[in-house]
Formats: C-alpha cells, structure tokens, sequence
C-alpha cells in the first residue's frame, strides 16, 4: 500500500473510534444471549409429530441454548392429545418441555375437532390461530421448519 492509502486508512479507523463505531469484528459477534429460535410446524399428522419431536431433541443436544417451538394444528395436534389412542408420545413431550420446548396447539383445530384444553398433555399451549403463531413467531426471528 502506499504511504497516503495508509494515512487515509489509518485517520478512518481512528475516527471511527473516537465516535464510537463499532469495529467490523464487534459488529459481526452475535450478543452473549443471541441463541438459534426455530418454530416446527406439524399440522400432518403422527409421523411429521414424531420427526418434529426428534430434530427438537437433536437440536437442544447440539445446542443446549436453542430455543424451539412447536405448532400444531389440524392432524398434526393429535401426538398432543392426552387420549393414548391417538399417541404415545407424552413422555417425550414431558422430557423436551422440561428442556424449555414450547408446544403450542391452534384453538379453531381444537374447536373443529370437539376438543378442549383438557383434552391436551400437560405444558401445552392453546394460541388462536396455529398459523398466526408461526407468522408472529417469524417476526420474533423464529427460523420457519416444516419437518
């Protein structure tokens, strides 16, 4: 580099400073409780439910401060039922809710099916509209998965 390329370099970087600019490594490192939000999506029934279920457990082993949510509606509410007929899969809803898992299920699918919140496994959530969740989770920074 030439002497003024250097000069000119050098008066940018220490002016940046001086107003307090964040330099390009600071602006790059992600905030100490910056962690990876995804939403699963499973409105299909208990094979996508089942899926949905491992990558969250997969997920929280490779990253233990990920947070995950799972939305469900239509079909894919039936692993959440209490009812051991439509699902067995409680104990390993139990065990990610325990690791900060969020379930929640879409009130109208609920509705449509003559179900109610008693109906559901304990630690799950009834929202509104399952689609309007994963649209609001999105907006949060949520990374959309459908499994």
């Amino acid at each position: 580099m030439h002497t003024a390329t250097l000069r000119a370099t050098l008066f940018h970087l220490l002016t940046a400073a001086a107003l307090g600019a964040p330099d390009a490594a600071a602006a790059q490192a992600p905030a100490p409780d910056d962690s990876v939000k995804v939403v699963l999506h499973v409105s299909e029934g208990t094979r996508q439910a089942k899926l949905a279920l491992y990558m969250a457990k997969r997920d929280l082993d490779l990253d233990p401060r990920a947070r995950v949510a799972i939305v469900a509606y239509g079909e894919g509410m039936q692993f959440l039922q209490n009812d051991r007929l439509f699902s067995d899969e409680g104990p390993k809803v139990a065990a990610l809710a325990a690791r900060g898992v969020v379930f929640k299920v879409c009130e109208n699918s609920l509705r449509a099916a003559n179900l109610g919140r008693g109906d559901l496994l304990p630690r799950v959530e009834v929202v509104p509209s399952g689609t309007l969740e994963i649209a609001r989770l999105q907006r949060e920074g949520y990374a959309y998965i459908r499994p």
